[in-house]
């Protein structure tokens, strides 16, 4: 009898699922992400928007300096093979939602990463340098995974 009540603990056990564990990747609607400049006269960004019909690159039209969630994006969107390329950037961990720090650290005066992600109507936005190494490691790991699309669509 003990066996069988260890063996339905055991069981119950493994069959549980935390989904507090942050793991889980969710849809976002649309992510802008790129690199801002500091210290610069006219366009001080190249940002990227994408959401699920495309990925468009920003307009180089004027936006007040650090606005960047107000950028205007081209009309037509970067080729298939840049969308297919940068999908994993609209998956992103569910526990950033709820991410309430700075996901990296300010060490460069005139160059940062931009991130701004909106999921269901809410928009949550960090800028930064490095990827800080405290972070939760799906988060860390979805950060260097944006920095290296990036670092492929400035490849032009």
């Amino acid at each position: 009898m003990r066996r069988i009540i260890f063996m339905l603990i055991v069981l119950a056990t493994l069959s549980c699922s935390n989904d507090d564990d942050g793991v889980k990747s969710v849809e976002a609607n649309s992510v802008i992400f790129g690199e801002v400049y500091g210290q610069c006269a006219g366009d001080c960004r190249t940002l990227f928007l994408i959401n699920d019909t495309g990925i468009f690159a920003d307009s180089d039209s004027d936006t007040d300096f650090g606005n960047w969630d107000n950028t205007n994006f081209e009309e037509e969107a970067l080729s298939d093979a840049k969308f297919q390329y940068s999908k994993g950037v609209i998956e992103v961990p569910e526990s950033i939602q709820r991410f309430e720090g700075e996901l990296g650290s300010q060490t460069i005066a005139d160059f940062d990463y931009y991130i701004s992600i909106e999921i269901g109507g809410e928009r949550k936005s960090w800028t930064f340098d490095e990827i800080n190494d405290d972070l939760p490691s799906n988060i860390k790991s979805y950060l260097e995974n944006v920095i290296l699309v990036i670092s492929e669509l400035r490849e032009e």
